[in-house]
């Protein structure tokens, strides 16, 4: 009789010694774990909350009580041993880390390898509200990341001229790097064929309006050349463009070749675009 009840209240003796007892489960208190458990967190955040509280990471001092052949030094710093403390506090990459969190170090450095004060208590509350504040700020720029831009710029479509027509488009770049600059010329017809190209290098230095006024001059003389009297010129440089359109005088030093190339245009019943 006296062994039987000795035998009933064997487990229940084991468990209250077990609640009594310090360990990494948080005081042995199930709200402890619920606090984790219940946070707005990603999944793995909490299952590697939990294997560090109870010491189940895969840390270099870990391995090396299970294999003594492996050194339990740091990979990271490789000055010191790694456990817990030194992951997560003590490793100078790591204090590295921290010093990029808006987590006050005194913060971070209190905590003496229990884990379990990550998760419960002031200290975890502070923690969590700040990480939550992270992750919002992550999921917001996330989102205005992966939002379409309105597009604002509709695309360019080539449209070719009429029956009759040349249309003749021009273009010129600078390449600083090089001091040189190139201008482009692509001639087609109504029926878009290529009719003629040119391509021309210059070997100094020019800005940009004067390597597109070089190729707006080419564009014209290639016109004479061909005898071409109906012709479209086009060329995506405004400014340019604008200069060539005018009717007012230009002063600046491309003066004289503006003029030249206005006038030339008029003779063989040219059109600027």
């Amino acid at each position: 009789m006296v062994s039987s009840r000795l035998k009933n209240a064997h487990h229940p003796a084991l468990k209250l010694a077990e609640m009594d007892r310090p360990s990494s489960s948080l005081s042995g208190s199930k709200s402890g774990w619920g606090f984790l458990w219940s946070r707005r967190i990603p999944s793995k955040v909490k299952t590697f909350g939990w294997k560090l509280c109870k010491g189940a990471l895969a840390l270099m001092g870990n391995l090396s009580t299970k294999n003594p052949e492996v050194a339990d030094i740091c990979p990271v710093c490789k000055a010191r041993g790694e456990d817990v403390l030194h992951a997560f506090i003590t490793c100078s990459v790591a204090r590295q880390t921290w010093a990029f969190s808006s987590l006050p170090w005194a913060v971070v450095s209190s905590w003496q390898g229990d884990a379990t004060q990550w998760f419960c208590g002031e200290r975890a509350d502070r923690i969590v509200c700040s990480a939550d504040q992270l992750l919002q700020e992550f999921v917001q720029c996330s989102q205005a990341l992966q939002r379409p831009e309105p597009n604002l710029l509709q695309p360019v479509l080539w449209s070719p001229p009429l029956a009759g027509v040349v249309k003749i488009n021009y273009d010129g770049a600078t390449f600083a790097e090089l001091g040189m600059a190139g201008v482009g010329v692509v001639a087609r017809d109504s029926e878009r064929r290529l009719i003629k190209s040119r391509q021309r290098l210059l070997e100094f230095k020019a800005s940009l309006e004067l390597a597109e006024l070089i190729a707006a001059a080419t564009t014209v003389d290639l016109g004479c050349l061909k005898g071409w009297r109906k012709i479209i010129l086009k060329g995506d440089c405004i400014s340019v463009t604008n200069k060539l359109t005018s009717d007012v005088g230009d002063d600046s030093h491309l003066g004289i070749m503006l003029l030249d190339v206005k006038n030339k245009t008029k003779e063989h019943g040219g059109c600027w675009m």
